[in-house]
């Protein structure tokens, strides 16, 4: 395995953890958006809202970024 190929999974494992952080980021604010344009009340997102996402991107971008590498590689792999 060349150099290209090492840069290349970790650039897809950080680039994946950043794609959920923000994915969950925004679901969460959609979420509290609709909560408090149906049932009214105070607008709360916590803290702790931004800790939940960044664990699920901790968990998940790994997961999606090696999965996605894989993918990459067997193709450059199966031309080379």
């Amino acid at each position: 395995m060349n150099m290209k190929a090492v840069f290349s999974f970790f650039m897809f494992n950080i680039i994946w953890v950043l794609v959920v952080l923000s994915m969950a980021v925004v679901i969460f604010l959609t979420l509290r958006t609709f909560v408090w344009f149906s049932f009214g009340g105070d607008f709360l997102f916590s803290l702790e809202d931004l800790r939940r996402a960044y664990r699920i991107s901790l968990f998940a971008g790994p997961i999606c970024g090696s999965g996605s590498w894989l993918i990459y590689y067997r193709h450059y792999r199966s031309y080379k």
